[in-house]
């Protein structure tokens, strides 16, 4: 072996790791302490805050299984009944209008009530399963708001493909990154 290929085979594997540490401390140093997500829309959303969807006249939309996103969760109250309702039977949240509004849960061995805020979104399809992710996001357009309430597993060859709206090469293929929100 030249010495050229055993300064490269040594060395380069070197400074592939030293970029990809420089790397993460430059992204780590813009992190800060409360974190933010800043949905496609460029509304700041807090990371103890959820987005549901609301879709009107379709109640199959309109539920949401509360014992799947707060495991832990019980006794859920309402602050606002006219964006949403809460069962505490079925540990189900149901929204009825577009708007902001507080969840408040109890959760075993914490002195006091957990509030989150419910951001309730007009036309936005709540999926519970990775079929549904990809029906809501594949076929229903290319304009897709969409809210996963759940761990998803993917399903083997339903693969998301994303395709700038300019493409001629995928004229037709749905969604383009810009016109889909995914909470």
């Amino acid at each position: 072996m030249t010495k050229t290929k055993k300064f490269v085979t040594r060395i380069l594997p070197v400074v592939a790791v030293l970029a990809i540490l420089v790397t993460s401390v430059v992204l780590m140093s813009a992190c800060d302490d409360n974190p933010v997500f800043v949905p496609p829309d460029n509304t700041q959303l807090s990371m103890n805050d959820y987005r549901v969807g609301y879709v009107a006249g379709d109640a199959a939309n309109n539920t949401i299984d509360l014992s799947k996103v707060f495991p832990d969760g019980s006794d859920f109250q309402i602050a606002d009944s006219n964006i949403a309702t809460v069962d505490n039977t079925t540990k189900t949240l149901t929204t009825l209008a577009a708007g902001d509004t507080t969840l408040y849960y109890d959760t075993e061995g914490a002195e006091n009530a957990t509030e989150v805020v419910m951001h309730v979104m007009d036309g936005y399809t709540n999926v519970d399963t990775w079929d549904e992710l990809y029906d809501a996001v594949m076929i229903e357009g290319e304009v897709a708001n969409v809210c996963v309430q759940s761990d998803l597993t993917a399903v083997a060859n339903k693969a998301f493909a994303f395709v700038p709206n300019d493409s001629p090469d995928y004229a037709g293929f749905a969604p383009s990154p810009d016109t889909l929100n995914l909470y």
